[in-house]
């Protein structure tokens, strides 16, 4: 069995990221040097929250979800990759960021999860979710990026939603003018814990990372998560198999010459090609 090397395990990474937030103190004095404020106290909604909408819609696993004395939501997010997606066919050059539409979907589960049935809209509350980049989401140099819905033809009019989206750059930890913020990002960024707060985080790392209870955790959920791509894998390839029988199919190839060309069983073409007729009797 290959050997772990648990050292490079740093508060990027997401259950390391998860664990160490569950430190109430920690926790509440990062959100208070984000977001400028002051807070009394939190309390965990629930530890690694998955959210859903109706029944067979996307799902989302929340690393910190907590609200304050005064009922706003927070929900932090460490985010590694800056991944975006690129459509294929007319549009295969456009790229469209992935984090901002993540963003949306997230307030738009926690609205969801705020309000149960026959509450008013009126009893929505504030909530903020706070992603915390290890590159420059919007390549502006900038070490946070915080948004909220405003009206274009005047900009100091806010719409007044109760939503704030925040994202924050560690690459820029220099540019940020609360020295517990660029403390903190520094440390993201990979730099050596310089601030009280930053060496308390460290402590706070190498304390849980080495524990035999985080250690097994982070085994079975990378476990987990390589049968759940292998799972995805599979999958995709067998729908692009079913493709290429369908294609095949319609130009007349013989059933046992596709069987033996994409390795599909009788059963499999044959619901190939019920699919290919379903859609020739819809169309």
């Amino acid at each position: 069995m290959k050997q772990i090397d648990w050292n490079k395990f740093t508060i990027t990474d997401n259950l390391l990221f998860q664990r160490v937030m569950r430190d109430k103190n920690l926790c509440k004095y990062l959100i208070e040097h984000i977001l400028n404020i002051r807070i009394r106290d939190i309390q965990y909604l629930e530890t690694e929250k998955t959210l859903s909408g109706q029944l067979g819609k996307k799902g989302v696993r929340l690393d910190v979800y907590l609200e304050d004395e005064q009922g706003s939501v927070f929900n932090i997010e460490m985010q590694t990759s800056d991944n975006h997606r690129i459509i294929n066919g007319v549009l295969e050059t456009e790229k469209i960021p992935v984090l901002p539409l993540r963003i949306r979907y997230y307030q738009s589960l926690i609205s969801t999860d705020m309000l149960l049935k026959g509450m008013q809209y009126w009893q929505l509350r504030k909530s903020y979710v706070i992603f915390i980049c290890t590159f420059d989401p919007f390549r502006q140099g900038l070490p946070m990026y915080r948004f909220s819905y405003r009206c274009r033809e005047n900009l100091s009019l806010e719409m007044g939603d109760l939503t704030e989206n925040i994202f924050l750059n560690a690459t820029a930890a220099d540019k940020a003018t609360d020295k517990e913020l660029a403390a903190f990002l520094s440390y993201v960024n990979g730099k050596a814990a310089e601030s009280s707060f930053t060496k308390n985080l460290d402590n706070e790392v190498k304390r849980i990372r080495d524990s035999e209870d985080w250690r097994f955790h982070a085994m079975y959920y990378e476990a987990e998560t390589q049968f759940h791509e292998w799972l995805g894998e599979r999958r995709g390839e067998k729908s692009a198999k079913f493709s290429i029988a369908r294609n095949m199919l319609a130009e007349k190839i013989p059933v046992e010459q596709i069987m033996k060309l994409t390795g599909l069983t009788a059963e499999e073409v044959s619901a190939a090609v019920k699919e290919t007729d379903s859609v020739v009797a819809e169309e």
